[in-house]
């Protein structure tokens, strides 16, 4: 649901970036505005870094606006400019993609749904090839690649191998965003690829076993893939930490920051590592209220100031603290330290 990366917290208060928040909200904005309310659900944190990437605050001003809460107090969000309109369009075909995958591949009642979600949405889908094929984005490249994973697990089944068809369509959607157009961006994007496609294997080992389907730890031993995510990720990191000096260039870190802490660890099986993230989404959903689901109002707090309202924790720490000040309709400001500014 909410992707691989995990939202960033500044390290000053454990406060989710205002540019993250405003980037996330002007995604949802602005596919609810393209293509409908039903696809602000499709909405993640990685379609959001993908926004993030090809930021410029000096092209691309932000407005005030309450974006899905209209009782919440205005806050800044980025919904215009080619990058938010970019990673809307890439979400979308990405959807399209993955009913096409799923018409062909899964088992006769998820092929029926397949085929009329891909029935359904087929002019959403359309309006958001159209707009990347005037940009010259190679959309019909992209989904062939993704569609020849089947092929390349067969014929590739160790997990190296297994991840190029997706390691090759990120760094294409990467490198070829309106102004992030590099080959650093593209090292990004397949680093992100890769760890994408062995998270999915990782957590989905015990039931893709249960249901005999393909995983690429069949054929990779877990320390060999645990060392290949840690491997991959510090090169993800690296890579991130030498951009220049861009606006969106400390939200990134942060954001990579927050991913490494759900790594597998050395001495977990995949088994523990899913059983481990349960828990941990067990005890942080309790408490929480609908609206906290959103990056748009969610951070995970650390600590609360004396004048917040800290729910579903104990001892001064919580995963929700809201500010009662007035005005506040729920939207989190956990910042212990007073008019502090957490870009």
């Amino acid at each position: 649901m909410f992707g691989f990366l995990q939202a960033p917290a500044a390290p000053c208060c454990g406060r989710t970036p205002d540019l993250w928040r405003g980037q996330f909200c002007g995604l949802a904005t602005r596919m609810h505005h393209d293509f409908g309310s039903w696809s602000r659900f499709l909405i993640n944190r990685d379609s959001t870094f993908l926004a993030l990437a090809g930021f410029s605050d000096q092209e691309h001003p932000p407005r005030l606006s309450t974006c899905c809460n209209p009782l919440a107090k205005p806050k800044l969000i980025y919904d215009t400019g080619r990058h938010v309109e970019y990673a809307a369009d890439i979400t979308l075909c990405a959807l399209g993609i993955k009913l096409r995958d799923d018409a062909c591949d899964e088992t006769w009642p998820r092929r029926l749904l397949a085929k009329i979600g891909e029935r359904t949405l087929a002019p959403a889908v359309d309006k958001a090839v159209a707009r990347l094929n005037t940009t010259g984005f190679p959309t019909a490249t992209v989904a062939e690649t993704i569609l020849s994973q089947h092929e390349v697990e067969q014929s590739q089944p160790d997990a190296m191998g297994a991840a190029n068809p997706t390691a090759q369509a990120y760094g294409t959607i990467f490198e070829q965003h309106p102004g992030a157009n590099s080959l650093q961006w593209r090292n990004i994007g397949t680093s992100l690829g890769k760890l994408i496609y062995w998270d999915d294997a990782w957590r989905d080992w015990t039931s893709d076993l249960r249901r005999k389907r393909f995983n690429p730890l069949s054929h990779t031993p877990a320390p060999e893939l645990r060392e290949m995510m840690a491997h991959e990720f510090q090169d993800f990191q690296n890579q991130i930490e030498a951009l220049p000096d861009i606006p969106q260039k400390a939200t990134l870190l942060q954001v990579a920051t927050q991913t490494g802490s759900q790594i597998p660890q050395v001495n977990e099986t995949p088994e523990q590592a899913e059983k481990k993230r349960r828990r941990r989404e067990k005890r942080e959903s309790e408490g929480r209220k609908w609206h906290d689901w959103c990056d748009c109002c969610y951070c995970d707090c650390t600590s609360c100031s004396s004048n917040a309202r800290c729910c579903g924790g104990s001892s001064g720490k919580a995963d929700a603290c809201f500010d009662c000040g007035p005005g506040d309709s729920g939207c989190i400001d956990c910042c212990p330290c007073d008019g502090c500014s957490c870009s």
